[in-house]
């Protein structure tokens, strides 16, 4: 009873916030370990309590200038460097910008020097030997992994790791949407959902979509959320060797200097995003993102919210120059993107996509036995189609257009494949490749007498 009344009468009425989510809460930071960097000298009211099974790692070791010195200073003139230093100190802003989390891979052969870039960004915030994760993981895992690097940063090494490449574009869509799956509470109702924001950075010998070996499954938001960036520069994946005689010794170099100089960069930037305030850095970025945009062809879609995650890495990189010591680090991130722009085009993916598979069933079967001409409509013929490879429709010559009346059973499984079959037929439309009928996008023929629907495909005899 004394002890009850003690509890109940005695000891301070602060208010604390219990949390198992790290990264910002109001003007305080929560590294991984749980240790809390504040503005102020009072400790923050805020007991954190997830996950810390890899708090040895989230540590310091060295100074400043020995890590800018020994590790970072590699970077200039090094784009990809730049790309994955650019994703770990880019990782914070994501919440005082309201940005979606997301991310790249690396991809290129083995020994290049994907793991050392991986290396030096995990550096950013402690030992890279302690923090690394790959994507030989649960879905589950990925997600408490991604919930105590919340406003963080991210490795993951060797995407062909991964036991089940299936589950990759899956795995890709849970950690990057950030949300935590709804599960049901034991009296009643919902547990309340789990949200983080990370920025993301993935190495592997190939990129996902040839992992996978299926195009269809890898669709234009998980190249959106995780886009892939080639290795290979002129030395491995260096584009200057800074002296040493080939990339495998730059490699070594830059791996034992960030083993032993490490964390103290990640720290320097949350005191100068704090000592600056949370909302002028905040503008100062997206001043700075606006002027990399405006240098930028007009773009949409896909390749719209990947230019601007990476015009977010460049601006963060110019912000974090007193303390990575890079006066280029911005151009080699624009070095990056600027090849992935070439290879992709500025236009939607998933547009080119649904275009590409068009353009694959015309080339593949326009001039096939699988199209009768339009006089024969009225003899008999296979109503099937599909998967059997059967009748897919007719085809008639109008104009200078090619015109395929096509069955609505091939259309949706050879055509619009995974697809939504409204967004297959808006697509194709607004490129003037689906004609629209008054109802609709089916138009009605009759065939032996009988009306059939199709659809009516508009290829013309030359194309540009």
């Amino acid at each position: 009873e004394r002890l009850s009344d003690y509890l109940q009468t005695q000891g301070g009425g602060d208010i604390y916030t219990i949390t198992d989510r790290a990264g910002w809460h109001k003007d305080t930071y929560i590294m991984p370990s749980g240790e809390t960097i504040t503005a102020t000298d009072k400790g923050p009211a805020i007991i954190y309590n997830g996950d810390t099974s890899q708090r040895e790692g989230y540590t310091e070791s060295g100074s400043l200038e020995e890590w800018r010195q020994e590790a970072a200073r590699y970077a200039e003139g090094n784009s990809r460097l730049c790309l994955a230093l650019g994703l770990s100190l880019a990782a914070p802003f994501l919440a005082l910008l309201h940005e979606e989390g997301g991310g790249v891979h690396l991809a290129g052969s083995s020994s290049k020097g994907k793991t050392t870039a991986a290396n030096l960004a995990l550096s950013v915030w402690g030992s890279y030997e302690a923090t690394k994760s790959n994507w030989d993981t649960t879905a589950l895992g990925l997600q408490n992994a991604a919930l105590a690097r919340n406003d963080g940063f991210l490795a993951l090494d060797e995407i062909g790791q991964t036991a089940d490449p299936r589950r990759i574009p899956q795995m890709v869509y849970s950690v990057i949407n950030g949300i935590s799956k709804t599960q049901g509470a034991k009296d009643g109702g919902n547990r309340k959902q789990k949200t983080w924001r990370n920025l993301i950075l993935s190495t592997g010998e190939t990129n996902p979509e040839s992992l996978i070996g299926d195009r269809a499954q890898w669709k234009a938001g998980n190249r959106a959320r995780l886009p892939d960036i080639q290795a290979e520069a002129k030395h491995g994946i260096y584009d200057t060797l800074h002296g040493f005689t080939d990339g495998a010794k730059l490699s070594e170099h830059i791996n034992r200097a960030a083993a032993k100089k490490y964390g103290t960069a990640g720290r320097a930037l949350i005191r100068q995003i704090l000592s600056d305030g949370k909302e002028a850095a905040a503008e100062t970025i997206e001043a700075t993102r606006a002027r990399y945009l405006e240098a930028l062809p007009p773009m949409e879609g896909q390749a719209r919210r990947i230019a601007r995650r990476f015009t977010l890495l460049a601006a963060v990189l110019e912000y974090a120059t007193p303390i990575t010591g890079l006066k280029t680090g911005g151009a080699g991130v624009m070095q990056c993107f600027h090849e992935w722009l070439e290879e992709n085009g500025t236009g939607d993916r998933e547009a080119e996509a649904i275009c590409s598979q068009l353009d694959d069933f015309i080339a593949q079967y326009a001039d096939s036995p699988r199209f009768l001409s339009w006089s024969e409509r009225d003899a008999p013929y296979t109503m099937t189609g599909g998967k059997g490879k059967g009748h897919a429709g007719f085809k008639v010559q109008v104009g200078g257009n090619d015109e395929f009346y096509i069955l609505p059973l091939v259309f949706r499984e050879e055509i619009a494949q995974s697809f939504p079959i409204h967004t297959v037929c808006k697509v194709l439309s607004e490129k003037g490749r689906l004609k629209p009928s008054k109802n609709g996008y089916q138009h009605q023929i009759k065939v032996n007498k009988k009306p059939i629907r199709h659809y009516l495909i508009i290829e013309p005899l030359e194309l540009d």
